[in-house]
């Protein structure tokens, strides 16, 4: 062991010697790399079809064809209406759809639909909260004033917050709603209502017994309305938030759009730097294009199912997918053609960045002794993180959520003394490759005793592994137990007393 650490520290002194010390600032934009034969136009400016279409769909919601004339008309007819006005024709556009700066960027699909009716709902409520005035007689003016501000402030930043491109923060959202109307999440009398509102309607004297006129019944009225908007607004995100906490399947693709543009970005910036730290090593880009990549003996053994590739026909492949295929495969094949042809894509290419990652750490010859330098190495290992996040937000992409998960079979393999379990679960829909499954026993209606599990592999969709630690009596009473899956998706699975504590024997016994 220390022979192998003596012959890497000194291959590392003797890449500082034969390499140069990168000093040059690396900005954030990409640049242009010289053309190879057969590879695109570099990118960077938009073709003018390309923003015609784009503008096309945006305004008529049409997916522009050159073939369907029919249909172009009957866009036309669906999103403009013509009427003649004192001997005039005005037009009238109706917007099929909400898309608000909708070119793989800023806010789109249902979360533009939510952001419009927040400020449809602001719009409405701003209005009234500065016509509001005192119904107490002993108001006082500055406090007054001070809490109506802060009200305003509140909307705005709320609004504001729910047209964030990428999505709205959740946890912003939820104190925002939090300050305005308290605590509890579901409101029945808009004249008890908490928070920042229920505030400025102390401050204001906004109860009954201070109305006289009519004017004052309408000003107490305002008020509750203001209230209304915004609870109603409360409840909208309530039944839409979890498609926002970026822990599921099922999510808006519009949004996922966003992330998964701003991850491609960074790919395609990590590419670059990969290009940067293969020059300054001396592998340039005429060697890349003829160095080629093995993933068999002795790297990989068993050898991997991967054919050679060269390393410039690897980079320039993931630059395009990042640049230029995969953002138009979400533009205009949507959920379809994330799930058939992006995300098998973006799967492919991680495990070539990972196989050729580990080639480059390895001992070996293949492919030069250049591709094998620190700086190469990290390059590839930020490039091969950066595709494992592409791959893990196209992967959420669905046409229906997952289903839940269903537990079949639990079966235990277990030391009698220690009383660690490693548990064995059969089931259906469980899901592999991803992070986040927990499993736990829980004494259902006895107790309330939860014993949850450490290890968690899911092998495939129908098992799963997990350790349980019994050696805690407290812990782990003697009964029957509820065994649960819970999927990362939030999706949950159970079979009731799965399992049975027997003390006098020291075993845990399947039902």
């Amino acid at each position: 062991m220390a022979n192998d650490n003596d012959d890497k520290l000194s291959k590392q002194l003797e890449d500082v010697q034969s390499y140069a010390i990168l000093t040059e600032e690396i900005g954030a934009g990409r640049a242009p790399r010289p053309a190879t034969p057969g590879s695109p136009a570099a990118p960077g400016s938009s073709p003018l079809g390309q923003i015609v279409e784009g503008a096309l769909r945006e305004v008529l919601g049409w997916r522009p064809r050159a073939t369907d004339a029919q249909g172009f008309v009957a866009a036309l007819n669906q999103s403009f209406s013509v009427k003649e006005v004192e001997g005039h024709v005005e037009w009238s556009w109706t917007p099929r759809t909400y898309a608000i700066a909708a070119e793989m960027g800023a806010v789109t699909g249902a979360q533009a639909s939510i952001y419009s009716r927040a400020r449809a709902m602001l719009d409405q409520s701003l209005p009234l909260l500065n016509g509001i005035s005192p119904l107490r007689p002993d108001f006082d003016l500055e406090d007054s004033e001070a809490i109506r501000a802060i009200v305003r402030s509140s909307l705005t930043e709320l609004v504001g917050e729910l047209g964030r491109e990428g999505g709205p923060r959740i946890s912003r959202v939820d104190e925002l709603f939090e300050l305005l109307l308290g605590e509890h999440s579901s409101l029945r009398d808009t004249e008890n209502v908490a928070g920042q509102l229920g505030l400025l309607r102390d401050r204001f004297g906004m109860r009954r017994q201070f109305v006289n006129t009519i004017g004052e019944e309408q000003n107490l009225t305002n008020f509750l309305i203001l209230v209304d908007n915004s609870n109603s607004l409360r409840q909208t995100w309530i039944s839409q938030r979890h498609f926002f906490d970026l822990k599921g399947t099922d999510v808006f693709l519009g949004t996922q759009m966003v992330l998964l543009s701003r991850a491609l970005a960074v790919v395609a910036e990590s590419v670059e730097e990969a290009y940067f730290a293969m020059d300054s090593v001396f592998l340039g880009q005429a060697e890349r294009q003829i160095t080629e990549l093995k993933f068999g003996k002795p790297v990989f053994n068993p050898p991997l199912d991967l054919p050679p590739i060269f390393i410039g026909d690897l980079l320039s492949w993931i630059e395009r997918f990042a640049t230029e295929e995969g953002p138009r495969l979400i533009r205009e094949g949507g959920k379809d053609g994330v799930i058939t042809a992006f995300s098998p894509t973006a799967k492919k290419l991680r495990q070539l960045a990972e196989a050729a990652e580990r080639i480059s750490k390895s001992n070996s010859n293949n492919p030069t002794r250049a591709f094998h330098t620190a700086r190469v190495q990290r390059a590839l290992t930020e490039l091969t993180s950066q595709l494992k996040e592409v791959e893990k937000l196209a992967t959420e992409v669905r046409r229906l959520p997952l289903p839940h998960p269903i537990v079949v079979n639990p079966d235990s393999v277990h030391e009698q003394n220690r009383r660690i379990v490693r548990l064995t679960v059969e089931g259906k829909n469980f899901q592999p490759g991803s992070t986040g499954t927990r499993v736990k026993l829980d004494q259902k209606g006895k107790g309330g005793n939860e014993i949850w599990g450490t290890e968690v592999i899911v092998a495939s969709e129908s098992l799963l592994n997990a350790t349980f630690d019994l050696r805690d009596s407290e812990k782990a009473p003697t009964d029957q137990y509820t065994i649960v899956v819970f999927n990362p998706d939030g999706g949950s699975g159970s079979r009731d007393d799965a399992f049975t504590i027997s003390r006098g024997q020291k075993s845990m016994a399947q039902k």
